[in-house]
């Protein structure tokens, strides 16, 4: 759903091809900013501002080594929950009225 609205709200209609040089042991801080760049060249709305943001992709070739770093934009992520049958969780209620104790 936040896709479809999204595309309907994108300010970029005519969206440019970005091609992305090699990260090259570059930092991480400086190959995500050009990476959020290029996305935003091409994505333009208040959804991406708001929902949006990067997962960092390492990639190491079992071959020569060589290690290729990117950084892809996500809106949502999927993570697996724990099944822990065994766990303790300390609940604290603070009530509004801050004279009384929690």
């Amino acid at each position: 759903m936040l896709e479809t609205l999204h595309e309907d709200l994108n300010d970029v209609t005519n969206k440019p091809y970005i091609e992305y040089k090699d990260s090259d042991g570059r930092k991480d801080e400086e190959v995500s900013a050009e990476y959020w760049e290029g996305f935003k060249k091409r994505e333009k709305s208040i959804f991406i501002d708001l929902f949006y943001g990067q997962l960092k992709s390492r990639v190491q070739c079992t071959v020569c080594n060589k290690i290729s770093i990117s950084f892809d934009p996500f809106n949502m992520l999927s993570l697996p929950i724990p099944i822990n049958k065994d766990f303790k969780l300390t609940i604290k209620y603070f009530p509004f009225n801050l004279e009384q104790r929690p």
